[in-house]
């Protein structure tokens, strides 16, 4: 059975001032190390058998479907001072899941490459 996410896409309806759609940037050969499989059934994730499968999409070499990869954008304090246009440097949200308590997670990449809100 393929890998199976299921995948809410809110914060692609928030205006697009709020955030940047990219894909994670691609990895070579990448390796699954571990995966909690008790936390994937608690997100509803199903297909989780093809460890090759999983080291593809959690590196962010696949985007697995009904993804709506973006990095978010925010405003807050930083060394002091208000800045009203930050955002996830290197970071991409692959989507939400409703977890098995009815609670909204985030499926999210870090390290996957610059997005518009990197410093650089």
């Amino acid at each position: 059975m393929p890998l199976s996410i299921p995948f809410q896409n809110s914060y692609v309806q928030l205006p697009e001032r709020m955030h940047a759609r990219l894909s994670p940037t691609p990895v070579r050969m990448p390796e699954l190390l571990a995966f909690n499989r008790p936390l994937a059934e608690e997100l509803g994730i199903t297909g989780t058998e093809n460890e090759a499968e999983l080291a593809q999409v959690f590196a962010g070499n696949v985007v697995p479907e009904g993804a709506e990869p973006l990095a978010q954008a925010y405003a807050g304090h930083q060394f002091g001072n208000f800045v009203p246009s930050l955002g996830d440097g290197r970071a991409v949200l692959l989507g939400e899941v409703i977890d098995t308590k009815g609670l909204r997670k985030d499926i999210q990449l870090k390290g996957s490459g610059q997005t518009p809100f990197s410093r650089n």
